[in-house]
């Protein structure tokens, strides 16, 4: 589920007349992603109806929230695909009265891509780029929520759950983290969660929005790249499209920003890094049962596959 704390139908007119985009007329919670509660919500303003997404932040405190509503803002700014965040009547972005803050922005039109084609992995690529190159010019500074800090943490917290294998896998990945950080390669503000269900596209498949910038943070640059490539270039189980997504994936990125040779060998130890942080931090997250919500075993695998059958670039 996507909504871990219940808002009532009062709290969230309560929160909406706080700005200035009009009456609720729909509230929709959305029931996809495993952090942050989230509604559709539609407001009717001069007889026109809008929808926005309202988020109750559950995984980052004011201070962070802060500076994500700002980068995501920053972006806007340069006309990148992002959603705007909605200042409130008060002047402010979030509003903090609550045990979490609140964020209100645009709901972007668009859908979910299932199979990726090459034509979005190439649009993907471009557009992981752009939004490299637009959050250079960022001023404010957002740590990197799943550093080897945590990974390590997390590593040590649940390796009485994990089989020999995995928890191999898991290490060598730490210490994969620690060797690429001291290559030196370009680093910066990444977005860190391109998944297939953070993209949206069109019905004429351009790309119209990226969504959820809760994972972004100072990182090496290609892990946005391999975080990517895990996602859209293995949705299926044939090697030779999987790797001309891989290939359209990192060719669109190059249309706008020019890889490094060395970032470009380094490509599938991220992916290996990649892969061992969706596999931990699906192992931090349970629901009130205890169950994970979404299984952390399918990044198992991926751990093995990357091991078993190493991309080349």
């Amino acid at each position: 589920m996507g909504v871990y704390s219940d808002l009532s139908v009062e709290r969230i007119e309560s929160l909406i007349a706080q700005y200035d985009r009009g009456r609720l007329i729909e509230i929709t919670p959305i029931t996809t992603g495993i952090e942050n509660s989230n509604y559709f919500v539609s407001l009717s303003q001069y007889g026109q109806d809008t929808d926005y997404v309202l988020t109750l932040v559950e995984v980052a405190d004011e201070w962070r929230a802060q500076g994500i509503s700002q980068l995501m803002t920053h972006l806007r700014f340069y006309g990148f695909p992002a959603p705007e965040v909605v200042t409130a009547r008060s002047g402010n972005r979030l509003l903090t009265g609550d045990l979490r803050p609140i964020m209100l922005s645009t709901k972007i039109q668009g859908h979910h891509v299932r199979s990726p084609k090459i034509q979005h992995c190439r649009l993907l690529g471009s557009t992981l780029a752009q939004f490299h190159q637009i959050a250079s010019a960022f001023s404010s500074t957002l740590s990197q929520p799943f550093d080897l800090v945590w990974l390590s943490k997390t590593i040590e917290t649940h390796r009485q759950a994990l089989s020999g294998d995995t928890l191999s896998l898991l290490y060598e990945a730490a210490t994969q983290c620690e060797l690429i950080q001291a290559q030196g390669l370009p680093t910066g503000i990444t977005h860190g969660d391109a998944f297939r269900d953070n993209v949206l596209f069109s019905e004429t498949d351009e790309l119209t929005g990226l969504l959820d910038y809760f994972h972004a943070g100072e990182d090496c640059l290609i892990m946005d790249l391999a975080i990517a490539i895990n996602d859209w270039c293995y949705a299926c189980s044939d090697e030779r499209e999987r790797s001309a997504l891989r290939q359209a994936m990192v060719s669109g990125y190059e249309e706008v920003r020019h890889l490094e040779e060395e970032e470009r060998k380094a490509l599938p130890t991220a992916q290996f890094i990649g892969a061992a942080r969706l596999c931990c931090s699906r192992m931090a997250t349970r629901n009130d049962t205890g169950h994970y919500r979404k299984d952390p075993r399918e990044y198992e695998r991926h751990l093995r596959d990357l091991v078993d059958n190493p991309p080349s670039y």
